[in-house]
């Protein structure tokens, strides 16, 4: 048996923004499904976003998912899909992060 690669291994995340609405359902979905083995941050987002369905402007919430494993990954990703979550790519690599964070003048942590 072969250790799986480190880029598969250890601690993970998902990050994205969903409407403020669905957030307490997305956050309870997510425990659920990961059976409590997730930790789920959120923050609002500092702006209205306009929703293209109903052209309305919508407060959204900022998240991230942190996990392990590669189920995890797979169920936590459909549950974005379902609540209709945008999920960005975020590099895992701390450097390229804090590089993206000083190019970018609106990028802040939580």
């Amino acid at each position: 048996m072969t250790p799986a690669p480190s880029n598969h291994s250890g601690l993970r995340f998902i990050s994205g923004i969903i409407c403020k609405s669905k957030v307490l359902r997305f956050e309870r979905m997510l425990f659920r499904a990961t059976r409590g083995n997730m930790l789920f941050n959120q923050a609002p987002a500092d702006e209205q976003i306009i929703d293209p369905i109903s052209n309305e402007m919508v407060e959204k919430i900022v998240f991230v998912v942190f996990f392990s494993g590669e189920q995890a990954r797979t169920k936590i990703l459909k549950i974005c899909e379902a609540f209709g979550a945008n999920c960005y790519p975020v590099p895992e690599d701390i450097s390229k992060q804090r590089q993206i964070t000083s190019e970018e003048p609106g990028v802040s942590s939580f």
